[in-house]
């Protein structure tokens, strides 16, 4: 399965278009050695989790989310959910694996980056 970003804020939102294929991981924590959602290989970030805002899809068999061992949705057909206030942060910080995508099929994914609190002692 191939996936490209659509846009990805450092510091910020990512979102990212998924297309048929096989099952991919999308890896969340870690830096741009190991992320998958550091803006790029040289970015400063360190991610230590992401939360799911909004998906659009359109398929013709059920698309799966996975993070970790659980379940996060299951889509069919086609749609559209906004979570808003909801989100699907399940195992934030658990990669982000999507299944059963076809040659047919689609997924678009509104991802919000969280960050470890950095503090100082002086």
């Amino acid at each position: 399965m191939a996936y490209r970003f659509i846009s990805n804020k450092f510091n910020g939102k990512a979102t990212i278009h998924i297309v048929g294929g096989t099952a991919s991981d999308i890896v969340v924590v870690g830096n741009s050695t190991v992320s998958n959602l550091t803006v790029n290989a040289t970015s400063s970030e360190i991610i230590s989790g992401a939360i799911i805002r909004r998906v659009i899809w359109g398929t013709d068999i059920p698309i799966k989310v996975t993070r970790g061992a659980n379940v996060v949705i299951v889509l069919t057909q086609a749609g559209d959910i906004d979570f808003a206030g909801l989100s699907i942060n399940l195992d934030s910080a658990a990669s982000i694996n999507v299944a059963n995508l076809t040659a047919n099929s689609f997924l678009v994914m509104e991802i919000d980056k969280i960050f470890s609190s950095i503090t100082s002692v002086y």
